[in-house]
């Protein structure tokens, strides 16, 4: 139940609906006043949402500082974590596999197994769709990763979680008390992952992939100007903003 109800919330809090939901609300009052308050107010939602300054800087603060391969010694990880959230278990094409934008936090693990930073890759995931999907995404990268030069004995494979609190839950037994593990997520997903690690007991690194902006990158004169890109660009730190929130109400983190 909490799984449906978190999607449905998710949904909901979307930048993109509430501009939506006001400007339906707006058409349909009968009262003029009001009418012309609420299209007053779809318009800033819509700047405020779609203006690529804001959205930039809100990211830039809330992603952490990248860690570079450079920092990491060999050897110095046990394990890989890879968290989900990157593979397409709805399409079922018998000769690929399908994958979404964070296929980065796969290849930057191989990259750390190749380079002799970690002796083992964990992948977690299973099916994280409400309906659909036979496929769980951990037996799927691992496919991946054996095409991709990484032996079968240095795979560590948790197939059964469909969010992040169980990605976590679901690898402990996986995990001895001794090792070092580094985390491997999405910039903006590291917060969430680490909180539900440290409500574990479990002392992990985190390793950022796939960030939404470079947090070096300057102010531009054409951030200013609305882009409807800047809508959808918003949904991922909401959704960890409400996981989050969320989470903590559950006492997950």
């Amino acid at each position: 139940m909490f799984f449906i109800f978190s999607k449905i919330l998710s949904f909901l809090t979307t930048p993109l609906v509430w501009v939506i939901s006001v400007l339906v609300f707006a058409l349909v009052q009968k009262n003029k006043a009001k009418r012309n308050w609420l299209l007053m107010l779809t318009v800033v939602f819509f700047y405020i949402f779609a203006n690529g300054y804001i959205v930039k800087k809100v990211y830039q603060y809330w992603e952490p500082e990248p860690m570079y391969f450079s920092q990491i010694k060999q050897n110095q990880y046990d394990i890989v974590v890879v968290m989900g959230g990157y593979i397409n278990t709805k399409l079922n094409t018998k000769d690929r596999i399908n994958t979404f934008g964070c296929t980065d936090r796969l290849y930057h693990a191989v990259d750390l197994y190749l380079a002799k930073k970690t002796k083992k890759i964990l992948v977690s995931g299973g099916n994280g769709h409400i309906y659909g999907g036979k496929n769980s995404e951990a037996d799927l990268s691992c496919k991946l990763l054996l095409k991709m030069g990484v032996p079968q004995k240095d795979i560590i494979i948790e197939n059964q979680s469909k969010n992040t609190y169980q990605n976590v839950l679901f690898s402990l037994p996986l995990i001895k008390k001794s090792d070092k593990v580094l985390i491997v997520t999405s910039y903006c997903h590291l917060h969430r992952s680490s909180l539900c690690f440290q409500k574990q007991g479990i002392k992990v690194d985190l390793f950022g992939t796939c960030p939404m902006y470079d947090h070096l990158s300057k102010f531009e004169w054409t951030d200013l100007f609305p882009n409807l890109e800047n809508l959808v660009t918003w949904e991922s730190v909401m959704h960890e903003w409400i996981g989050i929130f969320t989470y903590f109400c559950m006492d997950y983190i």
